[in-house]
């Protein structure tokens, strides 16, 4: 059965090249070609999940590249230029929507800044985009009474979306989520 099985595997090919399966990963902002170091401080305060959150944006494309798979940034400077100069994108929004829509095959929100809860807000209003699309948010939002927690994550998961809370500040334990193989992927 093993030399069946090891046969099989070897016959059968993905339908899409790790290389050209493209993920979307959106958190707080990152400068381009940033190097972040893991942030010290506990992320019990907005500001330190935020600064997790940047790092978990960082080592999450780093692990997904590793694993021969495309990772974009929405403010890369090659992905604003070309919708903005192929399809006349008028602005980030648009050249957003249009990137996570046709290129890419996955996306990954890290929501923690106004503008990442601003971006999981555009991708819950496109079902097509909203289906494929997970939000990995910090666990001390999970009982929150606010229109993020009760609002904006109910409604991104009613279009399609999934979200999970982690502790943006165990690094190891949230990275892997947002590799293949994971239920939401």
């Amino acid at each position: 059965m093993n030399k069946l099985l090891k046969e099989a595997k070897g016959k059968l090919k993905p339908a899409i090249e790790r290389s050209k399966f493209r993920v979307f990963v959106f958190g707080p902002g990152l400068a381009a070609g940033a190097k972040i170091i893991k942030p010290t401080i506990p992320a019990d305060t907005h500001a330190g999940a935020e600064a997790h959150a940047r790092y978990l944006r960082f080592a999450t494309r780093r692990a997904l590249e590793k694993l021969g798979f495309t990772v974009d940034y929405g403010e890369s400077t090659d992905v604003l230029e070309f919708w903005q100069e192929t399809f006349l994108a008028v602005d980030p929004a648009t050249v957003e929507i249009s990137h996570a829509e046709r290129l890419c095959g996955a996306i990954i929100v890290y929501p923690s800044s106004i503008g990442s809860i601003c971006e999981l807000g555009l991708f819950a209003s496109r079902k097509w985009v909203c289906e494929k699309a997970v939000a990995i948010v910090h666990e001390r939002y999970i009982n929150d009474k606010s229109f993020f927690r009760q609002g904006l994550l109910e409604y991104f998961d009613q279009e399609g979306g999934r979200h999970l809370f982690r502790n943006y500040a165990n690094h190891d334990e949230v990275v892997p989520f947002a590799e293949p193989g994971m239920s939401w992927f």
